[in-house]
């Protein structure tokens, strides 16, 4: 016979098939209902659920449920407790702290080494550990987000891309906030194209014009884009799996805009192109009246002519 570990709460029904919901659910929405009823606000709440995975980097217990439980939390509560979350994502960005972050601390879940044991290698205990064992709370909100956002439904989906997103995106002002909005934007995104027969494809579209807008601002600012080649493979995954065509405009006055390494690796992107002779030649033959413009062409024409006849007789010859 087997045995079932689990026990659910003793404030939940203990014969479930009669109640109205089963024991997780029951559970879940009598916290929510702890949560409102208490003198607490959704500014202390929301950080507080946060703290409590930063602080408990040292031994986190079983951080995995910690964070899907906390997730579940902020998805069945009302609209403002994710407004709260959405600030201290925005939060983070305002405040500077990412300038002192690495890109693969950003982009990569870089974890502590330490030594592992036994059990945690055989019995995969050290996956479940890593997850609270990053460097800084900036990872954590990020973190958080994307559960918040995985465990949402179909509403809070669509106001998370027509709004927030843009905004995140918008909000950053260097490279490095860059890649921290996009770790959060991408994975949503996705799940929006997953979606795209509920889910507006205009609002993916604007998330991505804003993004091409934000990289051409940061280099203005900087000068050059650092990690330019992981831009552009990016904006080549939106291409062929989100945009499409659809924002061939806007690429085609952004590109000019970036780094002359991002624009040459962006050719292909759509019919810009960074081959400076060729921009040059079609300057010169737009600056020419429309009589001298055929004369030029006419004499082109003949000069291949004439060189593509010199090179048959030269090989009859031989």
């Amino acid at each position: 016979m087997k045995i079932y570990h689990f026990r659910p709460p003793s404030y939940v029904a203990p014969d479930w098939r009669f109640a109205e919901y089963p024991p997780a659910a029951q559970a879940l929405y009598l916290a929510c209902i702890e949560l409102l009823a208490s003198p607490h606000s959704p500014e202390h709440i929301v950080p507080a659920m946060i703290n409590l995975l930063v602080s408990s980097r040292a031994q986190p217990p079983r951080p995995y449920l910690m964070l899907n439980a906390i997730a579940l939390l902020l998805t069945a509560l009302p609209e403002a407790y994710c407004r709260v979350l959405q600030n201290e994502f925005l939060a983070v960005i305002d405040s500077g702290v990412l300038s002192e972050m690495t890109f693969e601390e950003i982009v990569f879940d870089e974890f502590e080494e330490r030594q592992m044991t036994f059990e945690e290698i055989v019995f995969d205990e050290f996956e479940e550990r890593q997850l609270l064992q990053m460097a800084s709370r900036p990872l954590i909100v990020n973190v958080v987000a994307q559960a918040y956002w995985y465990h949402s439904n179909l509403t809070s989906l669509s106001k998370l891309i027509s709004t927030f997103a843009g905004e995140v995106c918008s909000r950053a002002n260097t490279e490095n906030d860059l890649w921290y909005a996009l770790r959060l934007v991408v994975p949503l995104l996705q799940r929006c194209y997953d979606w795209r027969e509920k889910v507006k494809h205009e609002e993916s579209l604007k998330v991505v014009s804003v993004l091409y807008t934000k990289i051409g601002d940061i280099t203005e600012r900087y000068g050059d884009i650092l990690h330019g080649d992981e831009l552009c493979d990016l904006l080549y995954y939106f291409k062929y799996m989100f945009v499409g065509d659809f924002l061939r405009k806007e690429a085609e006055a952004a590109f000019p805009r970036f780094p002359p390494r991002m624009r040459e690796r962006l050719k292909f992107y759509t019919s810009f192109s960074s081959n400076k002779e060729k921009d040059d030649d079609c300057a010169k033959m737009s600056s020419v009246s429309r009589p001298d413009l055929a004369k030029l062409l006419k004499a082109r024409s003949n000069a291949s002519e004439r060189s593509a006849e010199a090179t048959s007789s030269g090989g009859a010859e031989h």
